[in-house]
């Protein structure tokens, strides 16, 4: 009996130590310029089986593309190929959440050449989610935060 509490206990803590960024968020302002500018962000989250899955949606304000993603806060690595004329294209993203921060890694290599390697941390502030940015594209490095309120 002390064993099946145990696992509840830890399979309820691990659902719930990820961050709650559930929102709407009307608009999301780059400080430097360097992160795309999005509105209309909608995130919800869900937790099953310990695994907090995040939905975001949101509007791209340069080309008013609406663009969802889920993403899995589980700390494993979710890799996709493909293959284009420049050579195999390989995308990695890793989501975990740590304290009040949903962390993610993302990059991307083109025929084995990195194109981008990015961290981005998700936080909420009050009824401010901030998204922070650091990392390099195409061999330069940038660091950025959208504020979305």
């Amino acid at each position: 009996m002390r064993l099946i509490a145990t696992i509840v206990a830890l399979v309820s803590f691990n659902a719930f130590s990820c961050p709650q960024l559930a929102g709407n968020y009307s608009y999301c302002r780059s400080t430097t310029g360097a992160a795309p500018e999005v509105s209309d962000m909608v995130i919800t989250q869900k937790s099953e089986n310990g695994v907090t899955t995040y939905t975001m949606a949101s509007t791209d304000v340069e080309d008013q593309e609406r663009s969802t993603h889920e993403y899995y806060a589980d700390g494993k690595p979710r890799v996709e190929t493909s293959e284009s004329e420049m050579g195999e294209i390989t995308d990695s993203m890793t989501f975990t959440c740590k304290g009040k921060e949903l962390k993610s890694r993302q990059y991307l290599s083109i025929a084995e050449e990195m194109f981008f390697d990015v961290n981005i941390d998700y936080k909420k502030n009050g009824q401010e989610l901030m998204i922070k940015y650091k990392g390099t594209v195409a061999g330069i490095e940038f660091e950025d935060t959208l504020n979305c309120n």
